[in-house]
């Protein structure tokens, strides 16, 4: 397995430890509750597809990884916001050290998951979950 893939595959597991403590020990709403089985089928997806190299299968989550945490907007859980934003700061945090999404290989062209736009609409997103999850926090 890779750096990059070991990177991945850590990070969805400690995501995935974390959704299942939700599931388990805290009183969710039906959407923050269906977000959560959504979240962790499409981990397991991902594992595959990490596991298999299966770069159609892989393609497609890395689309729907911005879908998902633009959806959190609407979650209601302050745990499994604060799990949102730590995956969205990780992930701007890689691009940083990496200068690149770690889901495409080191030389490639497709830029996608990285540049101006993308950058600049996760922040927005971590600026927006940081204020949901202050407001929450202080209710």
């Amino acid at each position: 397995m890779e750096n990059d893939q070991l990177k991945m595959f850590i990070l969805t597991i400690l995501i995935d430890i974390g959704l299942i403590y939700l599931l388990l020990y805290q009183k969710l709403n039906i959407t923050d509750y269906i977000f959560c089985y959504i979240i962790l089928i499409s981990h397991l997806l991902f594992l595959y597809g990490l596991w298999n190299n299966n770069e159609q299968l892989l393609d497609f989550l890395h689309y729907l990884i911005f879908i998902f945490l633009s959806i959190t907007i609407f979650v209601e859980n302050i745990y499994l916001l604060t799990i949102s934003l730590f995956l969205i700061s990780i992930i701007q945090i890689l691009w940083i050290i990496e200068e690149r999404c770690i889901l495409n290989k080191k030389g490639e062209i497709n830029n996608f998951g990285y540049g101006k736009e993308i950058n600049i609409c996760s922040l927005i997103l971590t600026i927006i979950l940081s204020i949901k999850i202050g407001y929450k926090y202080n209710k």
